[in-house]
C-alpha cells in the first residue's frame, strides 16, 4: 500500500508496481511542497530533557557532547529517541526520521529543536574561488570509451537483461569458497549464508601477462583479475600493448579487502617467494603499469566503500589537468575467507535476510558481494584526436562523460561509521558544481542504498534537499538490491549500471522493492520515482545523472555521468582480447571425503604426506 497524501495522490516516494506495461512515461506522482510557515511554534525542550530521553531511550549513560551512537546506542534507541522527541511536539509538526544523524549529540539535539531545525534540512552552497576556472565547463570533459567487468553470478554482458528484469544476483556461498563450520548462533548463521560471487575466479591465463605459474600461484587473485580487466578495458577503447608501452597512462584503482594477506599469514597458501607482492594492496595498482609498461600516476584508494568512486574523482582531475594521456579506472573485490565476513556479521551490518533491501521495509543490513571492472577514460581532447587520426571506422566511442566528481568525509556523525545527511548534501552539491550542472537537470541517480533501515532514510533525505526544486522526474535506483554490495567496487557497478540504463533509455526497476521503509515517511519537496518495474526515461541532448558512495569509514563520494545523445567520434578498436585462463587456486584443497585434518603417524617407515578422518555418515558416506 502506497501512502496517500491529502488530495488522494500518492506519495512523493512512488512504487511503480503492478499493471501491464506501457510506452508512456513513468507516473509520478504531484508533490505538495513544504509549507515554509510553521504551523506553531516548538517548544523548547532542554538539554536535560534530551539526555533523559536519550539514556532511556538505548540505557545509557551519555555525556551532552558524544556522539550519541558511539555512546551506546543503537538503532532502535535511535527510533526510541526520535519518537519522544516527537512527543514535545505540537500537533502537525513532524520530526525528521534522520534527525539523531543530522545531530549526533544531544546537545546538538537540543540546539536543533530550539532553532525548529529538526525537519527542514539545509542545503549547502558551494562557491568558486576567486579566479579560479569553472569546473566542468574551463576543464576538459572526460569520455568514457570502454568497459569491462564481472560482477556476481558471470553476469556483465547480460547485465542490461539482469537490471530490466530485476534479476537477484545474490545467492548462498559456493560450496568451492569454503566449507568451515558456521557459528553455532543462528543469528550469525544466516547473516553468513548469502554472497554475490563471482564465477571462475581461480582461473588466469599468467602466460598473457609474461608472469610465471609459480608467480601467479602467489598472487591474490583479485590481481589477476585486475590484470585481465584492465587490459580488457584499454584494449576495447582502441589501445593495444604496443601504443600503451612508455605512455604516459594512468592507474586508479579502489581496493580493499585484505584477505589473501591472512591467507599467506596463516599458511594456507603455498610458501612462495611471490608472497610479499603477491598479498600487497599497493601492488595490485602497479602490477597493472609494470605488466603494460605504462608511465602515468598509479595508486591504489582503500577508502572502504567509496574506493572506486575516490579512485574516480582522481583519475578525472589527472585527465582534466593533462597530468596523462589516458586512464584506466578500476576497482575489484573478492571475498576468499568467511573471517571479514564472520566480523561484520558481529557488528550487525550484514543482512539476516541475505539482500540489500534498497529503499523497502525489509531492510536489515546489506549482503556482500563481489566484482571487478575497469574503464578505460581520456580527455575529450585526446578522444577526439583519435577519431580524427582513425584508419578504420571500427568501433564506436561511448557517448558517455564523467562530467564532476567530489570527494569528502562525514565529520563528527553520530559514530564513526554512522552517515551524516549535511556531509552527503555537501559532497553531492560539489559534484554538481564540479560538473557545471544543476541538480534540477538531473535525470537519474544511483543511491548508495546498502538497504539498512535507517541509512537509506538519510540518504533518501539528502537527495531530496538536494533535488528538491527539479523541474522533472528524477528517478532513484540502487544496484546493489541486485547484485549486492561490492564494498570498495560499489561505487564502479553504480557507474556501469548508469552507463548500461542510460544508454538504453530507461529507469532499471528497483529488484527488492516490495514496500516502502516507514522511515521514508515525510521525505518531501521534489518529484522523485522509486520503480518496482522497469519504465522509460525521456530522452534529451544531455542526459546527467549521478552515481553516490558512502564508505563506512566516513570518506563519501559522488560522480557525475553525463549521456550525449551525439556521438563524440568513432575510432579504430583492437580484435577482443582472447585469453586461456586455467585454474590457479588461492589456497590448498582438502579431499572432500576429509572432515578432519588429524596429526600423521610419527612412524618414520611410513610413508604418509597428510591424514584425515572421515565419520562413516558424513560425505564419505554420501
Amino acid at each position: 500500500e502506497l501512502p496517500v497524501l491529502q488530495d488522494g495522490t500518492p506519495d512523493t516516494w512512488e512504487c511503480l508496481a503492478g499493471g501491464e506495461q506501457s510506452d508512456a512515461p513513468p507516473r509520478v506522482a504531484p508533490v505538495q511542497p513544504v509549507s515554509e510557515e510553521r504551523i506553531a511554534p516548538a517548544p523548547t525542550v532542554s538539554l536535560d530533557e534530551v539526555l533523559g530521553m536519550a539514556r532511556a531511550a538505548g540505557s545509557i549513560d551519555i555525556s551532552a557532547d558524544a556522539p550519541l551512537m558511539e555512546a551506546g546506542l543503537s538503532s532502535m534507541g535511535v527510533i526510541r529517541l526520535r519518537e519522544a522527541l516527537q512527543r514535545t511536539q505540537p500537533s502537525g509538526v513532524a520530526l525528521s526520521s534522520t534527525l539523531v544523524f543530522e545531530h549526533p549529540t544531544a546537545r546538538l539535539l537540543a540546539a536543533a529543536l530550539a532553532d525548529d531545525a529538526g525537519s527542514a534540512p539545509a542545503v549547502p552552497t558551494l562557491t568558486r574561488a576567486a579566479g579560479g576556472a569553472e569546473p566542468g565547463r574551463d576543464a576538459q570533459h572526460v569520455a568514457v570509451l570502454s568497459t569491462s567487468a564481472r560482477l556476481p553470478s558471470g553476469v556483465f554482458g547480460q547485465l542490461w537483461s539482469a537490471l530490466a528484469s530485476a534479476t537477484d544476483l545474490v545467492g548462498e556461498v559456493p560450496s568451492e569458497r569454503w566449507r568451515e563450520p558456521g557459528p553455532s548462533q543462528p543469528l550469525l548463521a544466516r547473516r553468513l549464508r548469502h554472497g554475490g560471487f563471482v564465477r571462475d575466479a581461480q582461473l588466469f591465463d599468467a602466460g598473457a601477462f609474461g608472469i610465471s605459474p609459480a608467480e601467479a600461484i602467489g598472487m591474490d587473485p583479485q590481481q589477476r583479475l585486475l590484470l585481465e580487466h584492465a587490459y580488457a578495458s584499454l584494449r576495447a577503447g582502441g589501445r593495444e600493448r604496443r601504443t600503451l608501452h612508455e605512455s604516459v597512462t594512468a592507474v586508479c584503482l579502489g581496493m580493499t579487502n585484505g584477505d589473501f594477506m591472512l591467507l599467506v599469514a596463516t599458511a594456507r597458501v603455498p610458501a612462495s617467494a611471490y608472497a610479499v607482492t603477491g598479498a600487497t594492496l599497493s601492488i595490485a595498482a602497479g602490477r597493472v603499469s609494470y605488466a603494460l609498461g605504462l608511465h602515468g600516476p598509479c595508486t591504489t584508494y582503500d577508502t572502504s566503500c567509496s574506493s572506486a568512486l575516490t579512485a574516480a574523482h582522481a583519475a578525472t582531475r589527472l585527465l582534466q589537468r593533462d597530468e596523462c594521456s589516458a586512464s584506466v579506472l578500476a576497482a575489484v573485490s573478492l571475498t576468499l575467507l568467511p573471517a571479514s565476513s564472520a566480523s561484520l556479521a558481529v557488528a550487525g551490518m550484514t543482512s539476516a535476510l541475505g539482500r540489500c533491501h534498497t529503499f523497502d521495509a525489509r531492510a536489515d543490513g546489506y549482503a556482500r558481494a563481489e566484482a571487478c571492472g575497469a574503464l578505460s577514460l581520456e580527455s575529450s581532447r585526446a578522444t577526439h584526436k583519435a577519431a580524427a587520426g582513425a584508419a578504420t571506422a571500427v568501433a564506436v566511442v561511448t557517448a558517455l562523460h564523467l562530467d564532476g566528481a567530489a570527494v569528502r568525509h562525514d565529520g563528527r556523525s553520530a559514530s564513526l561509521t554512522a552517515p551524516n545527511g549535511t556531509a552527503q548534501r555537501g559532497v553531492v552539491v560539489a559534484a554538481l558544481v564540479d560538473a557545471a550542472v544543476g541538480a534540477g537537470e538531473l535525470e537519474q541517480m544511483e543511491a548508495h542504498g546498502t538497504g539498512t533501515a535507517l541509512g537509506d532514510p538519510v540518504e533518501a533525505a539528502s537527495i531530496v534537499a538536494v533535488t528538491c526544486a527539479a523541474q522533472r522526474p528524477l528517478s532513484i535506483g540502487g544496484a546493489k538490491a541486485n547484485c549486492g554490495h561490492a564494498e570498495p567496487a560499489a561505487g564502479l557497478a553504480g557507474l556501469l549500471k548508469l552507463a548500461t540504463v542510460v544508454l538504453h533509455g530507461a529507469a532499471a526497476a528497483n529488484a527488492q522493492l516490495r514496500a516502502l521503509n516507514p522511515n521514508l515517511g515525510g521525505v518531501h519537496g521534489g518529484r522523485h520515482a522509486l520503480h518496482a518495474q522497469l519504465a522509460c526515461a525521456r530522452a534529451t541532448a544531455s542526459w546527467w545523472s549521478g552515481v553516490s558512495s558512502f564508505g563506512y569509514s566516513g570518506t563519501i563520494a559522488h560522480a557525475v555521468l553525463r549521456a550525449s545523445a551525439q556521438l563524440s567520434g568513432r575510432r579504430a578498436r583492437a580484435p577482443p582480447l582472447a585469453l586461456a585462463r586455467r585454474a590457479v587456486s588461492w589456497m590448498h584443497r582438502a579431499h572432500p571425503f576429509a572432515a578432519l585434518h588429524v596429526p600423521c603417524p610419527a612412524d618414520e617407515t611410513i610413508a604418509v604426506l597428510e591424514c584425515f578422518r572421515s565419520a562413516a555418515n558424513s560425505a564419505l558416506h554420501a
